[in-house]
């Protein structure tokens, strides 16, 4: 009976919501980078990425609604 996933998460749910938590810790990771970096074009394409990331995490998760 045991699946590998937890008993609430529903087994349709179980892709996107992984793909979303990779999204936003590409977000994070992506804003980080952002701080860290000195150059300003570099670190407005970080910001700019991290944004797009973001956006695409909350489109992946409303996707199944």
């Amino acid at each position: 009976m045991a699946t590998g996933r937890p008993v609430f998460v529903p087994r349709d749910r179980t892709d996107p919501m992984n793909l979303t938590a990779v999204l936003h810790t590409g977000f994070g990771v992506s804003v980080l980078a952002g701080i860290l970096v000195s150059d300003t074009t570099l670190r407005v394409a970080a910001f700019a990425l991290g944004v797009v990331l973001f956006v695409a995490g909350v489109v992946v998760s409303r996707r199944g609604d």
